[in-house]
């Protein structure tokens, strides 16, 4: 995210987010494929050694082929003036509370997929092949963000349509609680992230050009802390459909016309 912000901004920036979110649609067919092969080797142990290795690999490449993207004019900041300045920051925090009810939306499904899947006595191997479905939603998201982008369509009505698409989504999987077609209700849940986090994180720090490197660092960890708390609650619940239709108020909530956002 801090090397495309280096380079790109405005309807360009959202556009290059679109485009690697299409690329990223394949990401939740591979993983649940690929997660479910280690499970199947070797349980818990094999799934963290495959992330272990995909994460020194990636660092590696970072350390070897990835060149500096901070533009020469823009100087380091302090840390902790800015962490204040963010932490107070209205727009940042509705921004956070976005990305974080868009993720949990669909890491809802990751998080109790399985144990739905268990209690229904369903194979293990449909949860992996659910990945598929989530492959469709992300790409049928990002799809509709590169074209609506292109008829000018405004990064706050795109936003909006998400939203409620994952509201859809969320009472889709309430009314289809305890049936096999359960994974088509994340259909709508996935479209809705593939087509509202590439319009939040591109204009996300509309407020901070001078340290962008820095502050998108710090924005991360606001909202992934968010999100790791939220994710808790999830756990705790074990409520598929109330989760996501929870994040889907949240984030109408955040997008009402007298919010920070609009």
């Amino acid at each position: 995210q801090t090397v495309l912000r280096d380079h790109l901004e405005g309807s360009a920036l959202a556009q290059a987010f679109s485009w690697i979110g299409m690329a990223l649609a394949l990401s939740p067919a591979i993983g649940l494929a690929l997660g479910s092969l280690l499970v199947a080797a070797d349980g818990y142990a094999g799934v963290q050694a495959g992330l272990l290795l995909i994460a020194a690999l990636l660092m590696l490449g970072c350390v070897t082929g990835l060149r500096e993207s901070r533009p020469a004019q823009i100087a380091p900041v302090a840390l902790r003036p800015l962490l204040r300045q963010l932490l107070g920051d209205r727009w940042i925090w509705s921004q956070a509370l976005l990305v974080m009810a868009f993720n949990v939306a669909m890491y809802s499904w990751y998080a109790l997929g399985p144990f739905v899947f268990a209690r229904l006595h369903w194979p293990a191997s449909w949860f992996g092949a659910s990945g598929a479905v989530l492959a469709l939603g992300s790409a049928l998201g990002a799809w509709a963000n590169g074209r609506l982008l292109r008829a000018g369509v405004p990064a706050l009505t795109r936003i909006r349509i998400a939203a409620s698409l994952v509201l859809a989504g969320g009472v889709l999987a309430a009314l289809l609680r305890g049936q096999p077609v359960i994974v088509m209700a994340m259909l709508p849940v996935v479209a809705g992230f593939g087509l509202a986090i590439p319009n939040v994180l591109g204009q996300a720090l509309r407020g901070y050009a001078h340290c962008l490197g820095s502050a998108g660092a710090l924005f991360g960890l606001l909202y992934y802390l968010l999100i790791g708390a939220a994710m808790a609650v999830v756990g705790a619940l074990q409520m598929l459909a109330p989760s996501i239709i929870a994040c889907a108020l949240l984030a109408l909530w955040l997008l009402r016309p007298r919010s920070a956002l609009a």
